[in-house]
């Protein structure tokens, strides 16, 4: 077989998990090579592409592509991942305003140089970023340009430190691995006794982006501006232009 499918990623899954599910739902595929063309972090959901067979020989042509994303900016808050699945960092107490973080939001248009996540899989010297982090090594991220060609805000919502919480945890629990769960659960049970009754503001954001550009590098750009921690409450791949 020689064909590029759409397929989509559930959040919590890896996308080997995704491969293997899809494998399971398409047992015609079971035979074929197939490989995954970009990859979506195990929070992130939405769609991938996916190589089948002879088409792994061009999965190089669409590695670049570029991508939109619907996107949760959560802000008040901060962890080591940029995502709930990381250690919290840092927990702002005041609510801000709402129309002051879309602001900054929609700033992010344009060009900008960027380190990679350090939790994420890029390679350095053959071994990805978050090994490195999980083992305490130092290690010189690599930077890139990423590019976001258009944003758009839409709406901004109130959420209870209850509910985040919840989430984190629920995230240590459905993601499969070794990747500090009960120090990560117990961070958010901290944050749920001493934050669970405080209001976050979330706001929704369409981003669409070139070709490896990350959306939790973004948030530095964010934090910056507004002075606040902020991060991705969740984040969907809406749309592939191939």
């Amino acid at each position: 077989m020689n064909a590029i499918l759409q397929f989509n990623k559930h959040k919590y899954e890896t996308p080997l998990e995704m491969l293997g599910r899809l494998r399971i739902e398409r047992p015609e595929l079971i035979d074929e090579k197939l490989s995954y063309l970009g990859r979506l972090d195990p929070l992130a959901h939405g769609m991938m592409l996916v190589a089948v067979g002879e088409a792994n020989k061009e999965r190089e042509k669409y590695l670049g592509l570029s991508k939109t994303y619907k996107v949760g900016f959560l802000f008040g808050i901060s962890t080591d991942t940029g995502d709930v699945l990381g250690l919290i960092q840092q927990v702002h107490k005041e609510l801000g305003e709402a129309e002051h973080f879309k602001n900054a939001i929609l700033n992010l248009k344009g060009k900008h140089t960027l380190p990679y996540p350090l939790y994420s899989s890029k390679t350095v010297d053959g071994k990805p970023l978050h090994e490195y982090a999980r083992e305490g090594k130092e290690v010189a991220v690599p930077e890139r340009e990423m590019e976001v060609l258009s944003v758009a805000c839409g709406d901004a919502e109130t959420v209870l430190g209850e509910e985040i919480a919840r989430e984190g945890i629920s995230a240590t629990e459905h993601v499969q691995g070794d990747f500090r769960q009960d120090k990560i659960r117990l961070s958010w049970q901290d944050f749920q006794k001493e934050y669970g009754d405080k209001r976050f503001i979330i706001v929704i954001a369409e981003l669409s982006v070139t070709g490896g550009t990350y959306i939790r590098s973004l948030l530095m750009l964010i934090s910056e501006q507004i002075h606040m921690p902020c991060l991705a409450y969740d984040i969907e791949r809406i749309n592939i232009d191939y």
